[in-house]
């Protein structure tokens, strides 16, 4: 028996289509435009008192695929996600819903990170991505002399 969800992809088309809309007029600028089989990989962004914490959902990929750049304030997370479906390979396929090939998600940094001491891990299927933040200046009290006369 096979399985057909009639409705499932075109949601996916349009979730894709979406993001790819989002991605170009907020945060891809200069990237070439992704196709139709692009996908991106979900984000969430936490701030904290002493980083920006980046978590991007990546299962599938390896880390030799993944490249992360810090340019001008701008973080860039690009790689590729491979097909499941070979070339020659024996079988059919009746459902193929996840989305494969390259991607690149960029976000603006501010102005008072560390961009020389960003890290990244990869941990099951989360890529983790810190960015530091400089210290703060701390204020400093100024003793105040009595002058004797």
């Amino acid at each position: 028996m096979v399985r057909t969800t009639r409705f499932a992809a075109p949601v996916f088309g349009l979730r894709r289509e979406i993001d790819k809309l989002f991605e170009d007029a907020f945060g891809n600028a200069g990237a070439p435009a992704l196709d139709s089989s692009a996908w991106l990989p979900a984000v969430d962004v936490k701030e904290t008192a002493d980083a920006l914490l980046f978590d991007l959902e990546m299962p599938g990929v390896t880390e030799d695929k993944i490249e992360i750049t810090c340019e001008s304030g701008v973080l860039a997370v690009t790689g590729e996600k491979s097909s499941v479906k070979k070339e020659g390979e024996e079988g059919k396929w009746h459902i193929v819903e996840r989305a494969f090939g390259s991607f690149r998600r960029s976000f603006q940094l501010p102005t008072n990170v560390q961009e020389d001491k960003i890290s990244a891990t990869l941990t099951n299927g989360v890529l983790h991505v810190r960015v530091p933040k400089m210290e703060q200046p701390k204020p400093r009290k100024i003793e105040v002399r009595g002058e004797k006369i």
